[in-house]
């Protein structure tokens, strides 16, 4: 079964989207005082005017209707379920992992045509263990193996990517190396299930990728418009069976999340 690209991305997106719920017990309510208990509680307060605390007094009242409107009383009936909208950033949140998503769907689009020259396309599947996923795994008819990850970065006007002398992933004025660092850590647990080492590609889709290609010792940074060329120059493994091993071990992303929470459940 092959995974939809950027499926986990967007079912997470959905997550955030949706109102959250919260159960209050049939003894708890968030309602108001009712103004005639405001009214009682100005009038109590009012009188200690009588002894001159005119200030205190005012003061006193005016604390006691802000708080009454605030304090919640307690009523007898079920329990219910309050529902309120999600906040800013999770909102926030949500866009960014819509925004990756579009990104893994054009890859997908663009990796599609290798299907032609026998090559197997795997989108959106787990690393064994991990609470982390591989965007696409390419396997090609020469035993090739090749690791995929998408970004999809808003086009700034005049700002490309590109690599500092320092080995530093910039995009404009803002360091994206840690990106290219979570992408080299999945890798690992990649080249520690496998005895061969995969090609590692990152494809940037908006920017310009300075000059279209920057190589790094163990990965290559690509525009999309290089992406099928970086793919098919990928060297054979001499491993047979890849496709196999791959199917078994990186299942889709959504099955390995179960698999990883049903590992963390307490053992009875």
């Amino acid at each position: 079964m092959n995974n939809p690209a950027g499926d986990s991305a967007l079912r997470e997106a959905r997550r955030l989207r949706a109102p959250r719920e919260r159960t209050v017990r049939g003894g708890e309510s968030s309602r108001p005082w009712t103004a005639p208990r405001i009214v009682a509680l100005v009038l109590v307060v009012g009188f200690v005017a009588l002894f001159h605390y005119y200030v205190l007094a005012v003061a006193l009242a005016l604390a006691a209707a802000v708080l009454a409107r605030k304090r919640p009383h307690l009523s007898v009936g079920p329990d219910r379920t309050e529902r309120f909208p999600p906040g800013e950033d999770d909102l926030a949140k949500a866009e960014r992992l819509e925004l990756g998503a579009a990104g893994e769907k054009t890859t997908a689009e663009l990796l599609a045509p290798l299907e032609a020259e026998g090559w197997r396309i795997l989108h959106d599947r787990g690393i064994p263990g991990k609470t982390a996923n591989l965007d696409h795994i390419a396997i090609g008819p020469r035993n090739q193996l090749v690791v995929i990850d998408s970004k999809n970065w808003t086009p700034v006007p005049g700002a490309e990517v590109r690599l500092l002398n320092d080995g530093r992933l910039m995009y404009g004025r803002h360091d994206r190396t840690e990106q290219v660092d979570t992408f080299l850590w999945e890798l690992k647990f990649v080249r520690e299930d496998l005895p061969v080492t995969p090609k590692a590609i990152m494809v940037i889709h908006g920017p310009p990728v300075h000059r279209g290609r920057l190589p790094l010792p163990n990965l290559h940074i690509v525009g999309a418009d290089d992406l099928l060329n970086a793919v098919r120059t990928a060297q054979s493994t001499g491993k047979q069976d890849l496709l196999a091993h791959c199917l078994i071990r990186f299942k889709p992303y959504h099955e390995q999340e179960q698999e990883v929470a049903r590992a963390a459940l307490p053992r009875r």
